[in-house]
């Protein structure tokens, strides 16, 4: 079990570093830009990536296409596993994230950011309490403290974005820091 000091609510103790023999079982949060305030998040099951973003829905995105991306642009990036679910078949967990993303056409702010579909998945799949993680950096401690999480890796992460001993501080944010992202970011149609 990986040991985590809770009084430390928003960091995530890195064991190295990430490589898609990793990524291609089991189900992985990924924080894309994980520096970013706020920072970009999806899962992976098995090796394929879902996410909600301003464009609309990420389905089905093979690993390799993702990592590629990552390396291509030096984003910095977490990997977060998670241990098997007690109850709940991997590919049933795949389809409900799935269909969380398909509630969103796209993150729109109001109504939708990409944290809203991981939060529906754990608050309905880990009976997390949805009122206790209105931002990112909340989930986590839900996480350790209910003992789902197995491991974590990272990408392009330098020594200053880490705390001694491999740490990452997760970004803390608020309502107003996720509509300044999504007003600075190019419109697309």
């Amino acid at each position: 079990m990986l040991s985590v000091d809770l009084s430390e609510k928003y960091h995530i103790p890195l064991q190295g570093l990430a490589n898609e023999n990793l990524l291609l079982r089991g189900s992985w949060i990924v924080l894309v830009n994980a520096t970013r305030i706020p920072p970009h998040i999806g899962m992976i099951f098995n090796g394929k990536y879902f996410s909600l973003n301003i464009n609309g829905q990420e389905l089905d995105v093979n690993i390799f296409a993702l990592l590629r991306r990552i390396e291509l642009q030096k984003i910095k990036s977490v990997f977060v596993e998670l241990k098997p679910h007690p109850v709940f078949s991997l590919d049933y967990l795949q389809q409900h994230f799935q269909q969380s993303i398909l509630k969103h056409p796209k993150v729109s702010g109001s109504e939708a950011t990409c944290f809203t579909p991981v939060k529906e998945y754990f608050s309905e799949n880990y009976a997390l309490p949805a009122q206790k993680m209105e931002y990112l950096y909340q989930l986590f401690p839900l996480l350790y403290e209910q003992e789902v999480i197995n491991s974590s890796f990272a990408l392009h992460l330098t020594a200053e974005d880490l705390l001694p001993e491999m740490v990452f501080p997760l970004p803390v944010y608020n309502k107003k820091n996720i509509e300044d992202k999504l007003k600075s970011l190019p419109k697309r149609s």
